[in-house]
C-alpha cells in the first residue's frame, strides 16, 4: 500500500480555522516551533500552519501521521524544505482494500470498501505486540469490574 507523503503547499486535511491551535500558531513569530503533534481530534488532520507542520491523531486511535524533520548537523537548524508529513497511517493489522480504512466499519460501509487485507507499513506487516496486549489486558480486566 502506498501512503501519501505531504509537502508544504500540498492540499491536506486541515484544522478548523477558528481553533485555538490555529490562532496560537498564527500569533507566533516565525521559527519559534519546528513542529506540533496534537492530541485527539474528530478528524484526521495534517497541515502547515504559519510555516509549522501540524499533525493530530483521530479519536479512537485508528490512524496516525508522522512528521519527518531534517536538521543541519553543523548549525543545528531545521531544513524546512525537507520537512514531510506521512499519513494517515492505519494502526490496525487489517484494512479494507479500496479505502485503506481499518476493518471497523458498519456493514453498509464495508460493502463498498473491498476485501480486507493485511496491512504493511514500510514493508513490514503490522501485527499486535503481545507484551502490549498483556499489559492492556491486565488493566482492561480491572476496569471491567466497575
Amino acid at each position: 500500500m502506498n501512503l501519501k507523503i505531504w509537502k508544504k503547499g500540498d492540499e491536506q486535511s486541515e484544522c478548523k480555522l477558528d481553533s485555538e491551535l490555529v490562532k496560537l500558531l498564527n500569533s507566533l513569530d516565525e521559527n519559534v516551533l519546528d513542529a506540533v503533534v496534537g492530541g485527539h481530534t474528530h478528524e484526521i488532520s495534517h497541515q502547515w500552519i504559519n510555516g509549522v507542520p501540524v499533525i493530530h491523531s483521530v479519536n479512537g486511535g485508528y490512524y496516525f501521521n508522522i512528521i519527518s524533520l531534517s536538521f543541519n548537523k553543523t548549525s543545528n537548524s531545521l531544513i524546512k524544505e525537507k520537512t514531510l508529513i506521512e499519513g494517515p497511517i492505519p494502526t490496525c493489522s487489517k484494512i479494507f482494500e479500496n479505502n485503506k480504512k481499518c476493518n471497523y466499519l458498519s456493514k453498509s460501509d464495508a460493502k463498498l470498501s473491498g476485501d480486507i487485507k493485511k496491512f504493511k507499513f514500510h514493508d513490514n506487516l503490522v501485527v499486535p505486540d503481545n507484551k502490549i496486549i498483556s499489559v492492556f489486558q491486565k488493566w482492561w480486566n480491572k476496569v471491567q469490574i466497575y
